[in-house]
């Protein structure tokens, strides 16, 4: 319907011009009638540099703003906008500014619901633990803080995953699916929250690593410096690596927990983000696949540019929103990749914390998790001849899929404005904001058979720091329960064949031969040595 001068106001959105602050040059703001700004530990801020308003404002042609005395001059118009998507879903009926900014706070339905009651097996184990409360516990900063944007003369290091978050969310209709009934919430493949709820996503606030890395320095004290710097090479990836390049440092397990007005702020912010969109994305090629690169030793691209999949892209949005360039890269498909993180090898330390050397004088070193050359023994591999063709699959052809339980998925990877929307002024010609359809749709989904960690984001997010409602689109389903979902489907589907061979019965009890087959590119169990795989009857 047109506007009228009477019309309901919905809220402010304010943009005040910066250039030495941040690469885009704007300070972002909303702000809805009788709605108190805040600085929330958990939600997204509504007031700051590098905010999601540059999912549309990144395609004007230039200074990111579409103004022109054409918005104040002649009649008022309103446009009804018509989103692109694959299969049918309710329309938008609320303003996205005001849905997005409205909730100071997470709703408690979004939590996960707690237990009825103990598992008494377990409250057994544990008597003689002293009791924990939540007071006594240090929690991680809320994921809001987790914010390094580019600087003003475009990025000179790594950047967290809230500069991605805006265009690689899914909103209004882009990337949702209703894979379910008709009164479930739509499945949220998009990019970002796919990934955030990922054990890469949150392997910065992992509470199973934490405590592996605390026992570790408790067993040898004097290592701390190497446990810090050599666990957070992958699990804090670019915390580590930014104090290194910054300042010549060593990282601290301390930076973890500092906060955006500390000195360390910005390498904690990073390392919080975990194995983050930029850790991936400017992995170079050089050296991948050798040991020069193990145990998160992987080089570095430039940090203007990102690597990704697909060509034909258009690439002025991400330029005018942060000064990087997305290009084509085909090793961000191969196994090689993820080998540098998941091959970890390890020195060997005595009970004093001295490293232990063989006759000749060599350090002596542990083969610590080695689920990349598992599949390069196995016939999935594809970097060596004889390659079986017909087997052969990547790391990414499995925990990045093309499909939602076997039903394949062809979409856009962002959400920006482009023609899909009304004209208007100063918009970047159509060529060069215009996304393609992706066939195939790989979604980051990057998940194994971890559900006891994510179960652990559902039932503690304030003490992990972290969102269980999605913000770019809180009326989809929470993406800790797909996760779930497709670490279940990956489990049942892709991981073994189980069969009783034989089946005998021995006085009161029966005796069972089990054959289990391995399906996975690698062992089963894989990666650490405490995780271990149950048959149960």
């Amino acid at each position: 319907s047109p506007a009228r001068q009477d019309a309901k106001l919905t809220g402010w959105t304010v943009m005040v011009k910066d250039k030495k602050a941040v690469f885009d040059g704007w300070y972002w703001s909303y702000h809805a009638p009788n709605y108190a700004p805040a600085n929330p530990s958990i939600d997204y801020p509504d007031s700051g540099f590098g905010l999601y308003c540059l999912r549309c404002h990144a395609s004007a042609e230039k200074e990111s703003t579409f103004s022109t005395v054409k918005n104040v001059e002649g009649s008022p118009i309103s446009f009804n906008v018509e989103m692109p998507t694959m299969l049918p879903l309710p329309p938008e009926k609320e303003d996205m500014h005001s849905r997005i900014a409205r909730t100071p706070a997470i709703a408690r339905s979004a939590f996960a619901t707690p237990q009825t009651s103990p598992n008494p097996n377990l409250l057994n184990l544990l008597k003689s633990m002293p009791d924990v409360t939540a007071q006594q516990l240090n929690p991680f900063p809320g994921e809001s803080f987790d914010h390094v944007v580019p600087n003003a003369g475009g990025p000179n290091g790594f950047l967290t995953s809230s500069q991605c978050m805006g265009c690689h969310s899914a909103t209004n209709d882009d990337m949702l699916y209703p894979f379910g009934e008709s009164n479930q919430k739509p499945i949220n493949l998009s990019p970002y929250t796919e990934w955030r709820a990922s054990m890469m996503g949150l392997a910065g606030r992992d509470p199973i690593f934490h405590a592996q890395l605390e026992s570790e320095k408790t067993l040898y004290p004097s290592r701390t410096e190497f446990f810090d710097n050599t666990c957070y090479r992958c699990h804090g990836v670019m915390g580590q690596r930014q104090v290194e390049l910054d300042r010549n440092q060593p990282f601290k397990h301390s930076m973890v927990f500092a906060l955006p007005d500390d000195p360390d702020g910005k390498y904690g912010a990073l390392a919080r983000d975990g194995v983050s969109c930029d850790a991936c994305h400017r992995i170079a090629k050089e050296g991948l696949g050798t040991p020069a690169t193990f145990t998160g030793q992987f080089k570095l691209d430039p940090a203007n540019a990102v690597n990704g999949p697909y060509d034909q892209l258009a690439t002025v949005p991400m330029k005018n929103a942060m000064g990087i360039t997305p290009r084509f890269a085909d090793h961000i498909k191969s196994s090689a990749l993820c080998g540098s993180c998941h091959t970890v090898i390890l020195p060997v330390f005595d009970k004093q914390g001295k490293q232990v050397v063989d006759k000749n004088g060599k350090p002596k070193e542990f083969h610590e998790q080695m689920t990349y050359p598992e599949w390069q023994n196995s016939i999935y591999q594809n970097e060596r001849d004889p390659i079986n063709r017909a087997a052969a699959r990547t790391c990414q052809d499995c925990h990045m899929p093309a499909d939602f339980q076997g039903r394949k998925i062809v979409s856009r990877i962002a959400n920006i404005e482009d023609n899909n929307y009304p004209y208007t002024d100063y918009r970047a010609p159509d060529k060069e904001i215009t996304l393609r359809i992706r066939d195939p749709y790989s979604r980051h989904t990057l998940v194994g058979l971890n559900e006891f960690g994510l179960i652990m984001f559902q039932q503690f997010p304030q003490i992990l720091g972290i969102r269980t409602a999605d913000y770019m689109f809180d009326q989809s389903a929470l993406g800790l329960e797909t996760a779930l979902n497709s670490s279940s489907y990956l489990a049942k589907n892709q991981t073994t064949k189980i069969s009783v061979t034989s089946l005998d019965r021995k006085d009161k009890f029966f005796e069972a031969m089990v054959e289990v087959e391995n399906l996975a590119g690698h062992g089963l169990p894989s990666g650490v040595a405490f995780r271990r795989a149950f048959i149960t009857f």
